[in-house]
């Protein structure tokens, strides 16, 4: 699903994915965490209670 406050110029963060080994096994899309962020702070919604389609929170969350 598309919200408002997805990133539109994915080019602008796509070389902070694909250098290295950063996440290359990651069972969750790099684009889709970012996008739940930007939800996040946008909508100014919790992050248990961001909408089911995007990824768990617990994979852009840290309590560190």
């Amino acid at each position: 699903m598309n919200y408002p406050s997805d990133l539109k110029e994915r080019n602008v963060i796509k070389h902070h994915f694909d250098s290295g080994n950063y996440g290359k096994r990651s069972k969750y899309n790099k684009e889709e965490g970012v996008n739940e962020v930007f939800y996040m702070i946008k909508s100014g919604c919790q992050w248990r209670i961001l909408p089911k389609d995007f990824p768990p929170y617990w994979t852009v969350h840290s309590d560190a």
